[in-house]
């Protein structure tokens, strides 16, 4: 991680890091609260651990990669909507089909997928082994420290916004690890890392 101790950034600089700081404040603050998303008019709740392998099972090409079609949206934000959600099933997927060729919605979609794994450390994915297949299910290190750290049950940690629980992750690494681990802010550090290649730049 970077060391941004000795840099000084003029004022400008500054202003625009403190408005990415609340960004990524906010984004941690939804997932600690559980604040209710809505896109396309849809009402959304966070996305869980239970959501996410859901998705992954389903090969639903949002997380696993590939070019998604009107099948992973609809699947993705059917799983997801909130319990206030009265729309029902055929409204919502004729919803998606409306909205297939619109950026927005396109972007707002992947952004509350990319804030779900916004804590995620560096590697939080890596499986070590020396051949190709990966029998192994990614958030099991996860959990597994959860469980042992604060006593949840594996329905408590799996019903909880992902966000949220990687948040708790990272902090128990770092009181684990200490000095060693550096809680990730990766938004505002890509900004500060902006910054500085505007002032080296001139």
């Amino acid at each position: 991680m970077a060391n941004w101790s000795g840099v000084n950034f003029d004022t400008s600089s500054n202003e625009r890091i403190s408005r990415v700081a609340d960004t990524e404040r906010n984004l941690r603050l939804e997932a600690l609260l559980g604040v209710e998303i809505e896109i396309a008019g849809i009402r959304l709740r966070q996305i869980t651990g239970y959501d996410i392998l859901e998705f992954e099972y389903a090969e639903n090409k949002l997380l696993m990669g590939g070019k998604p079609d009107e099948s992973d949206f609809c699947h993705f934000l059917w799983t997801l909507r909130h319990k206030s959600e009265k729309k029902n099933q055929k409204k919502i997927f004729k919803i998606v089909f409306q909205q297939m060729e619109s950026v927005s919605f396109l972007e707002k979609v992947y952004s509350l997928i990319d804030s779900a794994f916004h804590d995620l450390p560096a590697g939080g994915k890596k499986v070590e082994k020396s051949y190709e297949a990966n029998p192994k299910v990614w958030m099991m290190g996860i959990i597994d420290i959860i469980a042992h750290e604060y006593g949840w049950t594996y329905d408590e940690i799996m019903n909880t916004p992902f966000e949220r629980t990687l948040q708790l992750y990272q902090y128990i690494l770092k009181r684990l690890i200490g000095d060693k681990y550096n809680i990730r802010n990766p938004l505002t550090q890509k900004a500060s890392m902006a910054e500085l290649a505007k002032q080296q730049n001139g």
